[in-house]
């Protein structure tokens, strides 16, 4: 019986292997050599990808000092506080995309495609019209609530993206 660790796409697959002629590694590289290893492979990966998914779906731990390291890994993202102290504003070439009250560490106001924006008003109650912002653009969405993490940093990429089209072009080629 042989054992085999192999490295698929960020996920680790444990497989025992009743043929060793199955796979090979030559200099760190893995090689299939069957095609029904390869199917076996793909179904273990999906299932582990399809619970990693439903466990990342629950998973609720946003706060403003997640939510600023997203926005400042994105390119070209500056902070400051415009309005107060307690106001950071994340912005793109200096146009503002994200507001977070560093205080209260509930929610976060994005801009939104106006469509967009009444559907997921409509689908979570995390999502509200923007508090002191226009409600037709704007969004507040609170943290933890029914809305999970990965959706509400889909919603900030979503409104850095707005921003970033609506700058001129030749400050986004550049």
């Amino acid at each position: 019986m042989y054992f085999l660790i192999a490295w698929m796409t960020m996920n680790i697959v444990l497989r025992k292997i009743s043929n060793p002629y199955d796979a090979i590694i030559l200099d760190g590289q893995l090689y299939f050599l069957s095609l029904s290893f390869i199917l076996m492979n793909l179904r273990v990966k999906l299932r582990l990808q399809e619970q990693l998914d439903l466990f990342l779906s629950k998973f609720q731990i946003m706060d403003i000092v997640d939510l600023r390291a997203f926005c400042l890994g994105l390119s070209n993202v500056t902070e400051d506080t415009p309005f107060d102290a307690d106001v950071l504003a994340f912005r793109v070439h200096g146009k503002i995309f994200a507001l977070a009250s560093m205080a209260k560490n509930d929610s976060v106001n994005l801009k939104c495609d106006p469509e967009r924006a009444v559907q997921l008003r409509e689908q979570f109650a995390a999502v509200q019209p923007g508090f002191h912002m226009n409600k037709t653009h704007w969004n507040t969405v609170f943290f933890n609530q029914d809305l999970n993490d990965l959706e509400l940093l889909d919603l900030v990429k979503h409104s850095y993206d707005l921003i970033f089209a609506s700058l001129p072009k030749k400050i986004r080629e550049s």
